[in-house]
């Protein structure tokens, strides 16, 4: 199949709005024989081996803010990666040009590069044994194909922030609401003989609501994103969240230094957990800056808990039926009774580590943290409960782990709380501990699941922290 240079015509039509939410430019055969001509041309520019890597993606958002339309915005973009190797060397060049001629353009430039590069020993395609096979990526539900106009996404939009507006007569404006649905997909082949690819979708909605009390002004914000269109949250509830979060903030007073328990919210554990967890990325490993280094089936954490890592979750928002390096995902322990089980790992950081690669070359895929002690009855109030006096944290800032040394520290913002119930907000305050001394034996995690973006898991319940204030 010979394929001409794709036009702006093509990218964005007379009716682009409409155009760019019917769905995709190219079928994935067209991308796979796009891959079989792009090694083709790579074999004959002199590389021993070669791996291609092509993406699309297209998609339309709307924002909204007090009321008023304030951007509608569609994009197209496709991306043509080529990765050859000679004589240990590795170059790669990029182009968002499909035709003919672009693709000689893209081999040339690549394998003209890859005689100028050092040699590198650990380089090299993905070895045959871990690619992933040619069967059906379908069961993994990822793709969704596009049901909304822009009209659609307005509508939502405005139906969050006029939800957050009718909550409390404290609701004097909004920083906007976004609604946004995109389309993309994926095409992956090398000289070992990967052939395979995959289409995905993601809607989201959110928004951001200004609460008053006269002296002073608060912002809260919520969000949600989904593959497909009747996983996402409904705008009223976005719009209320952002609306109670704005409104609970109001009267935010500093606290004196101390140390005390701290809880976060499950919205946040997950970025502290997922934070955590980063350090068991091979890349961090490989690079001597992971408190995880030498580690290997070691304790490093409470033996109550565990971390689980699927990619096949269907619909899940980190799934992938392979990563870039062509890396057939799988279910499997990073964390079992709190002794770390693996890295994650892509092919290049596997054979500097002399292990084999996790399909891990894009990030963490579907993590779930859990505890042996949680009960059904850890839900919020239940672990407000547990938490007793302490800090409730809803947001983090800046900071965090430091990878190597496991130190913690992080600007937070939440509730005081004592004897189990929530007293005034709190703000202008730094938590501080350990990763050992955070998620030891004494700490818990709730039945209040949150899923953000990879890591699941439930609020965090940490039996001491520094805490510094005013």
């Amino acid at each position: 199949m010979k394929f001409g240079r794709v036009s702006p015509a093509q990218l964005f039509p007379t009716a682009a709005m409409h155009a760019l939410s019917e769905g995709l430019t190219w079928s994935q055969d067209e991308l796979a024989d796009l891959a079989e001509s792009t090694l083709a041309r790579a074999r004959a520019g002199g590389a021993d081996h070669a791996h291609v890597h092509i993406s699309e993606a297209r998609g339309i958002s709307v924002q909204i803010r007090q009321r008023e339309t304030v951007s509608q915005t569609a994009h197209a973009n496709q991306r043509i990666t080529l990765t050859v190797y000679r004589d240990g060397r590795t170059a790669q060049a990029a182009s968002a040009n499909f035709s003919q001629r672009g693709i000689d353009m893209l081999a040339s430039a690549a394998c003209d590069a890859v005689q100028l590069t050092e040699a590198d020993r650990f380089a090299g395609p993905t070895e045959a044994a871990y690619l992933v096979g040619r069967e059906s990526t379908d069961d993994l539900e990822l793709y969704d194909p596009p049901d909304w106009t822009i009209s659609d996404l307005a509508a939502r939009a405005r139906e969050a922030e006029d939800q957050a507006f009718a909550q409390s007569s404290k609701i004097v404006g909004s920083e906007g609401a976004s609604c946004a649905s995109v389309q993309m997909q994926s095409r992956i082949a090398s000289t070992e003989g990967l052939a395979q690819g995959y289409r995905a979708s993601m809607r989201s909605l959110s928004c951001a609501a200004i609460a008053s009390d006269g002296a002073t002004k608060r912002i809260g914000g919520h969000g949600h994103s989904a593959r497909f269109t009747n996983d996402l949250m409904a705008a009223s509830e976005v719009g209320s969240i952002a609306a109670a979060r704005a409104v609970g903030q109001l009267g935010a007073r500093s606290l004196d230094t101390r140390t005390c328990a701290v809880l976060y919210d499950a919205r946040v554990a997950t970025q502290v957990l997922g934070q955590y967890l980063g350090a068991a990325q091979g890349g961090v490993v490989v690079n001597k800056a992971s408190m995880f280094e030498g580690k290997l089936d070691q304790r490093v954490c409470g033996a109550h808990l565990n971390a689980f890592e699927d990619a096949s979750i269907p619909r899940g928002l980190a799934s992938r039926p392979f990563d870039s390096d062509g890396v057939a995902s799988r279910q499997r322990e990073l964390i079992e009774r709190g002794i770390l089980r693996g890295f994650m790992m892509s092919a290049y950081s596997a054979r500097r580590l002399g292990m084999r690669p996790t399909g891990n070359a894009d990030g963490p895929n579907n993590v779930s943290i859990t505890s042996a002690r949680t009960a059904e009855y850890d839900d919020l109030t239940g672990m407000l409960r547990k938490l007793g006096t302490g800090l409730y944290v809803t947001s983090v800032f800046s900071g965090g782990f430091n990878s190597l040394t496991g130190e913690y520290s992080q600007a937070a913002e939440g509730f005081w709380v004592e004897h189990g119930e929530i007293q005034f907000p709190v703000d202008g305050v730094t938590i501080a501990s350990d990763a050992r001394s955070m998620l030891g034996d004494e700490c818990e995690i709730g039945a209040d699941r949150h899923t953000s973006g990879a890591i699941t898991t439930g609020s965090l319940l940490i039996s001491q922290m520094r805490l510094a204030g005013r």
